[in-house]
C-alpha cells in the first residue's frame, strides 16, 4: 500500500503560530522577585534586630 503524507490545515487569517506564554513569564518573574524581596526584608529586620539586642 502507499502511504501519502498528509499536510495539516492551512491556519485561518490572524491567528498566531506559535504559542507565546508572555503574561506565564511576567506572572513567574512577579512571584520571583516578591519571593527574593521578601526573604531580603526578613534578613534586614534578622540583621537589625541582631545589631540593636546586644
Amino acid at each position: 500500500m502507499e502511504e501519502r503524507m498528509t499536510n495539516p490545515p492551512p491556519e485561518p487569517d490572524g491567528e498566531h503560530s506559535g504559542f507565546q506564554p508572555r503574561g506565564i513569564v511576567l506572572f513567574v518573574f512577579l512571584m520571583l522577585l516578591g519571593y527574593g524581596l521578601y526573604w531580603a526584608y526578613l534578613w534586614f529586620i534578622t540583621v537589625i534586630e541582631r545589631g540593636t539586642g546586644g
